[in-house]
């Protein structure tokens, strides 16, 4: 058997630990008990938090949409209540009898015109014409007062 001098021994010990950090230890990674799971509890609670927030995106989208719909009835509502009006001022300059604007069940007649109806009722004795646009249950009233020359 050979024996190692004091020398050999001394540059094995320099020489294992500089080896030994390069070579992974199977025990490092082993995962303790404690970090068990821990990815899986993250990855589940990032997954809800962007499923919330893509809900939540989805349903101010569609509020937004709701808006813009409202919004445009209420805008043909009113131009269908100004035919109206344009529509009543013709009548009265062609003498038309005024007192036709009522059908038989005594409702206001009306008028349908582009994507809604209109109606026309008059108030000979304040020279008044109410006129009122309706659009997908949306409804605009307008009116005007006229003098007669």
């Amino acid at each position: 058997m050979l024996r190692k001098t004091k020398d050999e021994r001394r540059r094995t010990k320099r020489i294992k630990p500089f080896l030994s950090s390069l070579v992974p230890r199977p025990s490092s990674f082993v995962k303790r008990s404690s970090e068990r799971g821990v990815a899986l509890i993250i990855v589940v609670v990032v997954m809800l938090t962007m499923a919330l927030i893509g809900t939540s995106l989805m349903e101010l989208s569609s509020a937004v949409n709701f808006s813009v719909d409202n919004i445009l009835n209420e805008t043909k509502a009113r131009y269908l209540a100004e035919a109206g009006i344009a529509h009543a001022l013709h009548e009265i300059r062609n003498n038309a009898d005024l007192s036709k604007t009522l059908d038989e069940n005594g409702n206001p007649i009306l008028y349908p015109l582009g994507e809604g109806f209109y109606s026309v009722s008059y108030n000979p004795s304040e020279s008044l014409i109410t006129c009122t646009g309706i659009v997908n249950e949306t409804k605009k009233t307008m009116q005007l007062q006229y003098n007669v020359l």
